[in-house]
């Protein structure tokens, strides 16, 4: 018979191959909805249930050996496949996220969004920056965010046409007929160090995004790491408001506090944004922010019922 720390370790050895060779195939168990940030429900990728971290896999294998969990060494991928051919699938997508929101700054992202933002400007691609790091840009200065947001004015071929001339660029493989929401990766390590940063593209006129972005965004002159300024053309505030508006009205959205920290520093840093959000939201979609607010017990609802115009009752 095995001795008792050599039994540990065959039981432990075992359950991580068992749950690694469930995790890479894709056809292990069903795929659930992971609604995707910044635009609504109809933001979503596919993630696979039985998508485990080594960290994971040794949480349910602990009691057999004892020990704390190993983390992964900086750079160091548990994607199963060389995704260098530029495309991923969908038990990827999952593991893929998780790695792209470690250790990523305001920095990194400016460096991942200059390129890109170049690429697009090359393809004569209209585009501008949304989400988080616009509010970021805008003046929200403690938001942080890991990923990239953008509204791109053009179609979904000429997208990824434009995409794949850069292999630094990993996208979606077969079976992702979106033609609404693009999210890829760019890589920013090195051969065997790979670095993932996110980033999420919204077609212009789609998924409650404004159809031209001309008159809707704004020029902004940042300065990267280096101190070099980079021109980056961004949401206005009023539109950004509003996709945080309806992301609160989306089912399953597990981010309404999140949500409601921009929405509030708007009504109250930025309130000149909303001159027009009284005809730009249905009075439902205004009285849903003062029941948010008034759940949170905000100091600003009074001020959020003059901007929104809901003077009645809004209680949950």
């Amino acid at each position: 018979m095995a001795p008792p720390l050599q039994l540990s370790c065959t039981i432990y050895w075992s359950l991580i191959t068992l749950f690694w060779l469930l995790a890479v195939s894709s056809e292990a168990a069903p795929l659930a909805t992971y609604h995707g940030r910044g635009f609504g429900s109809s933001v979503s990728i596919k993630r696979s249930v039985t998508d485990f971290t080594l960290c994971e896999v040794e949480a349910l294998a602990r009691n057999s050996r004892g020990g704390s969990c190993t983390q992964f060494p900086r750079g160091i991928t548990v994607v199963g496949r060389d995704i260098t051919k530029g495309w991923f699938d969908r038990q990827e997508a999952a593991t893929l996220q998780k790695e792209s929101e470690v250790d990523v700054s305001f920095f990194s992202l400016l460096d991942t969004l200059d390129p890109l933002s170049k690429l697009l400007d090359r393809n004569k691609i209209p585009w501008a920056v949304a989400g988080g790091l616009a509010l970021k840009i805008h003046g929200q200065s403690d938001r942080h965010t890991t990923d990239i947001d953008m509204v791109v004015q053009t179609t979904m071929p000429k997208l990824r046409a434009a995409l794949s001339k850069d292999k630094k660029y990993i996208v979606p493989g077969p079976g992702w007929p979106s033609e609404a929401h693009l999210r890829v990766y760019r890589d920013r390590g090195s051969a065997g160090k790979p670095r993932y940063i996110e980033i999420d593209l919204v077609i212009a006129g789609t998924l409650t995004t404004p159809e031209s972005l001309q008159v809707n965004s704004k020029d902004f002159k940042v300065e990267n790491e280096r101190k070099t300024p980079i021109n980056i053309h961004v949401m206005r505030l009023g539109k950004i408001f509003m996709s945080k508006v309806n992301a609160l009205a989306a089912e399953h959205r597990k981010k309404d506090d999140k949500d409601m920290k921009d929405i509030s520093w708007i009504i109250d840093k930025t309130p000149r944004a909303l001159l027009n959000v009284q005809t730009d939201l249905s009075y439902a979609l205004r009285q849903l922010v003062i029941k948010h607010l008034v759940r949170l017990k905000s100091p600003l609802v009074k001020k959020a019922r003059q901007l929104l115009g809901v003077n009645g009752p809004a209680q949950l």
